[in-house]
């Protein structure tokens, strides 16, 4: 399905996203152009305060707001996918009824007229602070979308997927230590001497007011 040259292209998007949140979407529709998916998204599960948060390519934006506003609480995948491990790459077929789906409300309200009644899954963490998965959407056809080849491709991509929402978290959480150290710094009246194990050291003095 794809050259050695696009899948290299296809994780350096992918990284470049854990550095930069906003290229998640060209990551995105970088993959699913390689599966020829209608649609890809990132979701993120927050169980302190039960929404999801989207990143998604392909997707109409009123198909991303109608989810969250009301559709996404129909959606048997988060469910379903709290019972399957993590890094495991699942079609679409295999995570739900077939026929409990095509009669629900989710599928014919909202899935099948944005055209995202098939797919696959994939739970990249899991953890207190919440679950984050991919979904690869595709149109409900007579043929799965889950074939043998979509299938070795998305598993190839989920462990860089899983280090770059990782990382991402990582940097994310250390870029909110330097600004409430910096705050920190700021409130200090009097000037401070931090000391290293070499004696090097940094002076921090308060700013004229």
């Amino acid at each position: 399905m794809v050259t050695i040259e696009h899948f290299s292209r296809l994780v350096h998007e992918i990284y470049d996203a854990a550095v930069d949140p906003n290229h998640w979407t060209v990551a995105l529709e970088e993959i699913s152009s390689a599966v020829g998916a209608t649609g890809c998204a990132l979701l993120v599960t927050d169980p302190a305060h039960s929404e999801i948060t989207v990143k998604s390519s392909g997707a109409d934006p009123a198909s991303v707001t109608e989810y969250n506003e009301y559709f996404g609480r129909l959606d048997p995948s988060p469910i379903a996918l709290g019972r399957v491990p993590t890094g495991l790459v699942i079609p679409n077929e295999e995570l739900v009824d077939r026929d409990l789906l095509t009669r629900s409300e989710f599928f014919n309200e909202w899935a099948t007229p944005y055209e995202y009644g098939d797919g696959a899954y994939s739970v990249l963490t899991r953890s207190d602070r919440g679950t984050s998965w991919i979904c690869v959407a595709a149109k409900a056809e007579l043929e799965s979308f889950g074939t043998t080849e979509r299938i070795s491709l998305l598993s190839a991509l989920v462990p860089h997927l899983q280090q770059a929402t990782s990382l991402h978290a990582r940097l994310f959480e250390l870029d909110r230590r330097y600004h409430d150290l910096v705050a920190a710094l700021d409130a200090i009246t009097d000037g401070i001497a931090v000391v290293g194990r070499e004696a090097e050291y940094c002076i921090s003095t308060p700013r004229p007011k």
